[in-house]
């Protein structure tokens, strides 16, 4: 091979992406989807259908994680709303109150802070 064939090579190998072939089992119901969302959105082959919908969970979850020091309750914040639903019901077990601090807190929220304020609150009594 002359160099000029060499070089041509080099670029063509470096263009090159890396792909895997992987094989999902799928349920009825979940071909079902595939196939919906492959018409919905125009796709020739469900190949290129699950790469979308791979590519925009992979955004939404980025997005999530982004968002979740943006929107997070304080911990001083998730304290006063335990003290309210305690004073609204002082017979709460530690699993209610857990539920109605992330329901009535309303933003994401970190579920272990919640876990551990409701094992406090709940043990203090």
């Amino acid at each position: 091979m002359t160099g000029r064939a060499l070089l041509a090579a080099d670029n063509l190998l470096a263009r090159m992406a890396r792909t895997w072939k992987l094989r999902v089992r799928l349920n009825g119901s979940e071909h079902a989807l595939l196939i919906e969302y492959q018409r919905d959105n125009g796709f020739e082959t469900k190949s290129a259908a699950v790469r979308d919908m791979i590519r925009r969970q992979a955004r939404y979850s980025r997005w999530k994680l982004s968002r979740r020091g943006k929107e997070a309750r304080t911990e001083v914040e998730l304290r006063t709303i335990a003290r309210e639903i305690l004073r609204e019901h002082p017979e709460a077990s530690r699993a209610s109150l857990g539920y109605n601090m992330m329901k009535r807190a309303g933003k994401i929220v970190d579920a272990e802070l919640i876990k551990r304020i409701a094992n406090e609150m709940v043990g203090s009594r």
